[in-house]
């Protein structure tokens, strides 16, 4: 009684419960405003999880706003952003959205290992898939192989982190492990549909991830060695990845990884200190890069050459 009669005899402004709640009007009339600018709504959706959220008594009020950017048909940095307040309101709050996986299966997409916030959006795209363990298996198959395709057309940086969370699923969701163990000699009629936006309808049980052995051939060493190693006896005698490991690297990391690695000194080089050297030269190619029947046999043509 005591301190009901203490908040009776406050002023509105000194009492903390009062400015939530104007917190939370505030920012709800500004979300009902039709026109709103798209440049606007990007901020907000970037705000609110960490600014407002939080604070106010009753979150679950901003569920209609993220359920309905996270759902839009843009195809840019929108229902990225919104991933990251609808996945608090379901996780903290207990908001139930039936199609959220397969919104997530949509925004997967080979510009998505490109944009600024890809970071933030893998880690909950981690956490959406490896805290599940209810999830059905075509659900995670679905997901894992449009990662995979989508890394037929990523930078190196992207690849590997597609890789780790397609490692860690397989290996925490055993029932998807027959897309890793299709025998070579059995012929198979790819049933993926990469079409459909319905991981339900995709038919990913039904085929293979024949992507890992197209990565095997990549450039990149490491895209290479780990695309190799998945799906095999040695990788599930092994932790699991950590996912934060992956997620700084970038072309500028890559780069000065080269840049330190130093070729080993051959058997007949006896200076074990010498730096490796670089060829500035080159013996140019008796015979063209084509056919003399090709279009391009003009194109590159050893010099004195037709």
């Amino acid at each position: 009684k005591t301190e009901k009669e203490a908040l009776k005899s406050r002023f509105p402004c000194q009492i903390l419960s009062h400015h939530r709640r104007q917190w939370s009007k505030a920012w709800l009339a500004v979300l009902r405003l039709k026109f709103l600018p798209k440049h606007c709504l990007k901020r907000a959706v970037q705000f609110l999880p960490q600014n407002v959220l939080p604070v106010v008594g009753r979150p679950l009020l901003f569920a209609d706003f993220f359920m309905a950017a996270y759902s839009s048909d843009d195809e840019g940095i929108l229902p990225i952003l919104a991933l990251d307040g609808l996945f608090y309101l379901m996780t903290q709050h207990g908001l139930e959205f039936p199609n959220y996986y397969k919104q997530l299966y949509k925004i997967i997409r080979p510009t998505l290992f490109s944009v600024k916030y890809k970071t933030r959006f893998f880690q909950l795209l981690d956490k959406s898939v490896s805290r599940n363990d209810l999830l059905p298996a075509h659900v995670v198959a679905a997901l894992g192989k449009r990662l995979l395709q989508c890394c037929l057309q990523s930078p190196p940086a992207g690849i590997l982190v597609a890789l780790v969370l397609v490692s860690n699923w397989f290996r925490q969701h055993s029932e998807t492990s027959c897309l890793l163990h299709r025998s070579d000699n059995e012929p198979i009629h790819d049933k993926f549909n990469p079409k459909t936006d319905d991981p339900a309808q995709a038919n990913a049980l039904q085929s293979s991830l024949w992507e890992l052995s197209a990565l095997s051939k990549h450039y990149y060493p490491a895209v290479a060695t780990m695309a190799m190693a998945v799906g095999t006896p040695e990788e599930a005698k092994l932790p699991l990845h950590s996912l934060d490991d992956y997620l700084q690297i970038n072309y500028n990391t890559l780069l000065e990884q080269e840049r330190k690695r130093q070729k080993k000194p051959s058997g007949n080089n006896k200076h074990k200190g010498s730096k490796s050297t670089t060829p500035l030269t080159f013996n140019p190619p008796v015979k063209g890069l084509f056919d003399s029947n090709d279009v391009f046999s003009n194109f590159l043509a050893p010099q004195g050459g037709k």
